[in-house]
């Protein structure tokens, strides 16, 4: 069951990105004190809900073209690699709760850390499967030529091959394609050799 391993205290990601996300467009060093607290603390508090996750499988281009989630410039490619990768629900909870509770920095800054997270994940994941091989660039359903609402195709996919229920972890809203939890990606790579 191909499960890419991920600790999640090996989680961090790009500082310099995760505040650009937030924001802030100014140096690391200019951030006052008590900014510089509410940094470190995300990352600690973010670190303590995440629930790193990320399944994949490669395939033959030509069994996965009929499912229609593939764009056409993989079409020339001999297989591919698809994945989900995911923080888990309780950051989005956490988000929602800091809304509510009124707090605005807070949440800010936790869903900052939380997109920058999932990119260190997806990255790290691209590269140890990229090592040796000629690939594509790494592809996501609701850019290009591929509709987002294609997500539930490829999940669908990814679950008829995981042997084990990925429901319990990721959804699709059908009607437009938007994966829950919110930290979620569904993406792909295609291989020429």
């Amino acid at each position: 069951m191909p499960i890419f391993e991920i600790r999640k205290e090996s989680v961090v990601p790009d500082r310099r990105r995760f505040l650009f996300r937030a924001g802030y467009k100014g140096s690391a060093f200019s951030l006052s004190a008590q900014i510089r607290e509410y940094v470190g603390n995300t990352h600690l508090r973010a670190l303590g809900v995440i629930d790193p996750f990320l399944f994949y499988e490669t395939s033959d281009t030509r069994e996965l073209i009929s499912l229609g989630f593939l764009p056409a410039s993989f079409f020339e490619t001999s297989r591919v690699t698809v994945f989900v990768s995911t923080l888990g629900l309780r950051m989005d909870e956490e988000i929602q709760r800091d809304f509510a509770d009124g707090k605005t920095l807070e949440p800010v800054l936790l869903d900052a850390w939380a997109s920058e997270a999932l990119e260190a994940i997806n990255d790290r994941f691209d590269t140890s499967v990229r090592e040796g091989r000629s690939g594509t660039r790494r592809f996501s359903p609701g850019y290009g030529d591929v509709d987002i609402r294609k997500n539930r195709e490829a999940l669908a996919f990814l679950s008829s091959q995981a042997g084990f229920a990925l429901g319990d972890r990721v959804r699709v809203i059908p009607s437009t394609g938007i994966l829950i939890p919110r930290k979620t990606t569904i993406a792909m790579i295609g291989w020429f050799s």
